[in-house]
């Protein structure tokens, strides 16, 4: 049997140890397994390329590398050979090149792209993108000389890497066109908490804005905003969201919405061809696709595929969101999302402590987690919402410090 995988990040690694395993335990059936990736580098964690490019991490220690080293079946790379056309009828990946791969099962990771914005002046010296190694590469490369950034998105990319900017003593300016930082993390009263204290240690805000032009002659100099603000920076990042990486099904009859629709076995519309990780529009609790950006919906969505490729029958459980920003000395936690508006808040401040909680429960169920300065609970309420654990009983405590209800939850 002919896999073939396009895309190499965290999807397509744990698909190829979920093939790996059922190798292992029936050596008679060794797929022959091609992965074809854009990319002209092995597969690493895109979720740290921030720490990598700040000097927090070294190269090897971004890599995703099989168990032992290798691989138990043929296997074969494709790098740098971008796929640019699915022949979905006879069953072939049409590459850049020209060349046509055939399979009998497809697996689509090829994750997702930065949106790129109509800004004039995008295309200068100075300004970045970090959605792939190479981004965080160039970085990596001028942060020595810059002494000050604007970063244009405050969502959590924008905000990890502004938190990183700042602690390596540049000056930091953040543009956020929505009227808070975190938009899609926290309520509005929490981001109005975090930011305060991070202007406190010097990060400007500048909310409600949108960047109209990037200044500069050939090397970027700054941003003007259409609420006519000049911020100086002679780096520029642009974090204004993610894409899933689809264009190649445009002429398919694979069903697609924002990403690749899929059922709980991961496959799409068409037999024998499955989508993982960012590109993959899985089914939510309430029965609608939903994307979901992060690495434990990737990984868990890159196992199930990889199983069901290989004749097992797996189903995904759907991840909740999840966005945290661990660098700073007070964490910042959201999971899962807000209901409707019959949702019970449960709410905890504790200002002296630094420590700000609230649960969104629904019928008995957490829909919502947000917290600030909390650094033991993420565990717990992952698992509470992704389970989906009753907690009528558990509302008088989730809030205590130290609470752990590992034994109710497992």
């Amino acid at each position: 049997m002919k896999i073939v995988i396009i895309g190499y990040g965290p999807a397509a690694v744990r698909a190829l140890a979920a093939i790996e395993r059922h190798v292992r335990l029936f050596p008679g059936q060794r797929p022959d397994v091609t992965v074809i990736s854009a990319e002209k580098t092995g597969p690493y964690s895109p979720m740290f390329l921030i720490k990598f490019a700040t000097g927090q991490l070294i190269r090897d220690q971004l890599s995703l590398k099989p168990e032992g080293g290798r691989y138990s079946f043929p296997f074969h790379e494709l790098l740098g050979h971008p796929a640019v056309g699915i022949l979905d009828k006879e069953k072939k990946v049409i590459l850049q090149d020209g060349r046509e791969i055939g399979f009998d099962r497809l697996l689509i990771a090829s994750g997702a792209a930065p949106v790129v914005p109509s800004i004039k002046g995008i295309g200068k010296e100075g300004v970045f993108f970090l959605g792939r190694l190479q981004d965080a590469e160039r970085i990596a490369r001028a942060l020595p000389q810059a002494r000050e950034v604007v970063v244009i998105g405050a969502g959590a990319m924008g905000m990890e890497a502004a938190i990183a900017f700042d602690r390596l003593g540049k000056k930091v300016r953040v543009v956020e066109f929505l009227s808070q930082l975190l938009p899609k993390t926290l309520g509005a009263k929490m981001a109005e908490y975090v930011q305060g204290r991070l202007e406190a240690r010097g990060m400007e805000f500048w909310l409600g804005c949108a960047v109209a032009e990037i200044t500069g002659a050939n090397k970027a100099t700054g941003v003007v905003t259409n609420c006519g603000r000049e911020l100086r920076g002679d780096m520029v990042l642009l974090t204004a969201g993610v894409r899933p990486s689809k264009d190649f099904v445009q002429d398919t009859t694979i069903e697609t919405n924002q990403g690749i629709c899929v059922n709980d076995r991961m496959e799409t519309s068409i037999p024998d061809i499955y989508a993982a990780g960012d590109v993959a529009e899985s089914k939510n609790r309430q029965g609608f696709n939903e994307l979901v950006f992060n690495w434990y919906s990737a990984i868990d969505q890159g196992w199930v595929a990889g199983g069901n490729m290989m004749g097992q029958a797996k189903n995904f459980l759907f991840c909740p969101l999840l966005s945290a920003l661990k660098e700073i000395e007070f964490p910042v936690l959201s999971i899962g999302k807000k209901g409707a508006e019959d949702t019970e808040l449960l709410s905890r401040y504790e200002r002296k402590k630094g420590i700000w909680e609230e649960i969104y429960v629904r019928n008995g169920f957490v829909d919502c987690y947000q917290a600030i300065g909390v650094r033991d609970k993420a565990g717990l309420f992952y698992t509470l919402i992704k389970s989906r654990k009753k907690v009528e009983s558990l509302k008088k405590v989730l809030l205590t410090d130290g609470f752990n209800a590992t034994g109710l939850i497992s």
